[in-house]
């Protein structure tokens, strides 16, 4: 959803200002193409969501139907779903003409130049990040996100519109601009660099997950500062990483094919590694957090396998079912 947010509010923009050029009816066409764009998700969302494979899952048992007073049998459902078929040609159609107009205006210097620095300003805590963990100067950070948003207009070009799958030739043409954009900053950051610049986008989720825990903690009498939140993005990272290779070295030796279809034994066992992984964690940081930050650091950890453990319960009171 990320890429089709910023796609949209690009195309409401276009649409604006080929209106009538009132930053009023920007914003107010920027709102419209956002709700579009909700709403589309919204109908898509049951065929389209991705599962989280990261853990050992089991879906719960769908409860019975409960027929609906309303409706007249098969009829009402087909006219439903003709209805919501149409709702959803509509929407993406206008999304079309938007992303249509979008690249029309982008041919303007002006506009494009307008674009450009709208988007470094949505890259300026990336900017900060490269030079001070990267060790860019101000210079090459400008120059690298410079790199990355024409990597994104060049990616925006070859995006369709949610749902629609790239052909072939898009796929192929999107690998292209990556591996030029890859080495551009290559080429900038030097080798040294470019491994810490690597290490950066690695941990963009650890990283993330720190800056929640910061925030967190930011109206307390104890909050994070910024070498800590570095300390805990490595040590969620590598922590990460090695109870994945753990669990997968598990996964290997007793024979599961499909994460999906899960004994009890399995979800126990992650959640075992999962706990021995937040234990690291938790060595590795007592001595760079003061005592009530890593009691929340704790909570925060503990919180995480809470849901596992749930599901482990009703996994075997025999409320989830075996296959999803």
């Amino acid at each position: 959803m990320r890429k089709s947010s910023v796609l949209l509010g690009t195309l409401a923009l276009a649409c604006a200002l080929s209106a009538t050029g009132s930053w009023w009816q920007l914003r107010a066409q920027r709102a419209r193409v956002a709700t579009l764009e909700q709403q589309l998700h919204a109908a898509r969302s049951a065929a389209t969501a991705q599962p989280d494979v990261s853990a050992p899952v089991i879906a719960a048992q769908a409860p019975p139907a409960i027929p609906d007073a309303s409706a007249s049998g098969p009829k009402a459902n087909v006219a439903a779903a003709v209805g919501q078929a149409r709702r959803e040609r509509e929407m993406r159609e206008q999304m079309r003409v938007a992303q249509q107009r979008e690249r029309e205006m982008m041919r303007d210097p002006a506009y494009h130049d307008s674009r450009m620095d709208e988007w470094r300003r949505r890259h300026a805590q990336t900017r900060a990040d490269a030079i001070r963990l990267v060790g860019l100067t101000p210079e090459q950070a400008d120059r690298l996100i410079d790199l990355i948003i024409e990597r994104e207009f060049s990616g925006m070009e070859l995006t369709g519109l949610p749902g629609e799958p790239m052909n072939p030739e898009m796929q192929a043409d999107l690998k292209r601009i990556n591996q030029q954009h890859e080495s551009k900053v290559r080429e900038l950051l030097g080798s040294e660099d470019y491994q810490r610049w690597q290490w950066y986008q690695k941990t963009g989720f650890e990283r993330s997950e720190a800056s929640l825990f910061r925030a967190q903690l930011s109206t307390t009498s104890t909050p994070l500062q910024e070498f800590q939140v570095d300390v805990l993005v490595d040590a969620l990272y590598v922590e990460r990483k090695r109870r994945d290779r753990e669990y997968d070295e598990y996964v290997a030796a007793a024979g599961i094919t499909n994460r999906y279809l899960v004994a009890p034994q399995d979800r126990q066992r992650w959640i075992e590694l999962e706990k021995d992984s937040n234990q690291r964690i938790h060595d590795q940081m007592s001595g760079t957090l003061t005592r009530d930050q890593l009691e929340s650091l704790d909570a925060m950890l503990a919180s995480n396998v809470a849901p596992a453990e749930a599901a482990l319960r009703l996994q075997l009171q025999g409320q989830l079912a075996k296959t999803p």
